[in-house]
C-alpha cells in the first residue's frame, strides 16, 4: 500500500504546523528513509513568482520552516530553493525568496538559500518525449530532495501539487520551451511525470492549509482547507490532494498519466490520520479552462473535433489591470502575443492554450474565458 498522511492543520502557527508535520512523519515512519545526520537535503518549495504567502501562490514559509527545523535538529544540512518562472538569475531568486518570507526562515533555522544558478544536463528517465533535461544543479548535488508543494488548481493541468512542483527543477526559461514542444495536455502531463521520475524526490509534503481555487496556479483565490498532506509517493500524495479539492483524480491529466504508467493505483492508496471525507472541499471553484469532453463518446470524431476547436478556452487582457510589464509576451511559448502601445495583443490562431501568460502575470490581468457555446456546455456538464 502507498501510505499518505492527511493531517488536519487549521492555521500557520508554527507550533500547530509542527504538530501536524510530526504526526504525519510518525505515521509514515519517515525517519527510516529520510536523510541522516551529515547529509544534505534540498527543500524544493513552490516559488512560481515573487508573491507573498497570503496570496496562496507560493508554499507558506511556516511550513518550510517546520520542515527545515525537523532536519536541522537531526544534524542534516538544509538548502531551500526553486527555479521560479522566468530567467534563472540570483537577483530574481532573491526577490522571490524575500516576497515568500524565506529569507527569514533561512536566518531562523540556519539553512541556506540556493543562489547557485548552475545548470546540469540530465538524461530523462523516459526518452520518448525528450532525451535530456536542463536542471538546477544544486538540487541534483544534494543527498535528497523533498518536495514542499502548494495545493492549487491549475489552468492547464487542473491541479498542482507534489509531482507538478518538481517541474521547477527545470532551470529558467527552458520550462517555457517544453510548452511549445508539447502543446497537447496528454503529452505535457507525461513530461511532468518524466521530470518527477528523473528528479525522484524522496518525500513529498503538500501545503493545503490554505489552498488556491479558481484559475490557479497564480490567478485564483485563497481557500481555507486545513490540510497538510505527505507521503513517499508523490502521485499518491497528489491523488489525495486532488480528492481533498473535490476533483476526480482521473480528470487530472498528470495523475491519469501516472496511473497509465503504473506509478499510482487508487486501490493501493491508504489514507492515514484524517479521512478524505473529513477534509474534502465539496464546492471548490475549478479553473475556467477545465476540459469539456462529455460529448466525445456520443458524437462522430469529426464533429467532436469541430466542437473542441470552438469551445476551448481563450485568454484576454484586462486593460484596466494590465501594467504593461510585458512578462506575458516574454513567456509566451508560441510568440502569440505582442505589446502594442504597452498593451498585450493576442493572436488566437497561434495560441496553444498553455496559459503561461495567465500563470506568470503579476497583476492577474490575463483572464480565461469561453464563448457562449463553451459556457452553455459547461452548464450542461454540471
Amino acid at each position: 500500500m502507498e501510505k499518505v498522511a492527511l493531517c488536519r492543520c487549521d492555521s500557520y502557527e508554527l507550533s500547530e504546523v509542527e504538530r501536524a508535520l510530526w504526526r504525519g512523519l510518525d505515521l509514515l515512519s519517515a525517519g527510516s528513509f529520510l536523510p541522516d545526520a551529515g547529509q544534505t537535503v534540498f527543500l524544493k518549495t513552490n516559488l512560481l513568482m515573487a508573491k507573498s504567502p497570503e496570496s496562496a501562490v507560493v508554499t507558506h514559509p511556516v511550513v518550510v520552516e517546520a520542515v527545515a527545523r525537523y532536519f536541522k535538529e537531526r544534524g542534516v544540512k538544509v538548502i531551500i530553493g526553486d527555479s521560479p518562472g522566468g530567467p534563472f538569475l540570483p537577483g530574481l531568486l532573491k526577490a522571490a525568496y524575500q516576497a515568500a518570507g524565506l529569507i527569514g526562515v533561512a536566518e531562523r533555522t540556519g539553512s541556506l538559500l540556493n543562489y547557485d544558478v548552475s545548470v546540469a544536463t540530465v538524461s530523462a528517465s523516459v526518452r520518448d518525449r525528450t532525451n535530456t533535461f536542463p536542471m538546477v544543479k544544486a538540487m541534483l548535488t544534494a543527498n535528497a530532495i523533498i518536495s514542499i508543494a502548494k495545493l492549487k488548481t491549475h489552468s492547464m493541468m487542473m491541479y498542482s501539487g507534489a509531482a507538478k512542483n518538481m517541474y521547477g527543477a527545470i532551470a529558467g526559461m527552458a520550462k517555457v520551451d517544453y510548452h511549445l514542444r508539447l502543446p497537447e495536455y496528454h503529452d505535457f502531463a507525461h513530461l511532468l511525470v518524466d521530470v518527477c521520475e528523473t528528479v525522484k524526490p524522496v518525500f513529498s509534503i503538500i501545503d493545503g492549509i490554505v489552498a488556491m481555487e479558481g484559475n490557479g496556479p497564480s490567478g485564483g483565490t485563497p481557500r481555507q482547507v486545513g490540510a497538510l498532506i505527505m507521503g513517499q509517493n508523490p502521485y499518491a500524495a497528489d491523488w489525495v490532494g486532488a480528492g481533498v479539492l473535490g476533483m476526480e483524480p482521473d480528470d487530472v491529466p498528470m495523475l491519469a498519466a501516472a496511473r497509465e504508467r503504473g506509478l499510482v493505483q487508487p486501490e493501493n492508496v491508504s489514507v492515514l490520520d484524517e479521512s478524505l471525507a473529513a477534509l474534502q472541499i465539496p464546492d471548490l471553484q475549478l479553473p475556467d479552462s477545465r476540459p469539456i469532453h462529455f460529448y466525445n463518446t456520443k458524437l462522430p470524431s469529426f464533429l467532436s473535433d469541430w466542437l473542441d476547436n470552438r469551445i476551448k478556452p481563450r485568454v484576454r487582457v484586462d486593460r484596466n489591470g494590465c501594467i504593461g510589464c510585458g512578462k506575458c509576451v516574454a513567456h509566451c511559448p508560441p510568440r502569440a502575443m505582442e505589446l502594442v502601445g504597452k498593451v498585450p495583443c493576442i493572436d488566437n490562431k497561434k495560441c496553444i492554450c498553455c496559459f503561461c501568460c495567465q500563470e506568470l502575470c503579476p497583476e492577474k490581468a490575463i483572464e480565461i474565458y469561453r464563448g457562449w457555446l463553451g459556457r452553455f456546455l459547461m452548464e450542461r456538464k454540471k
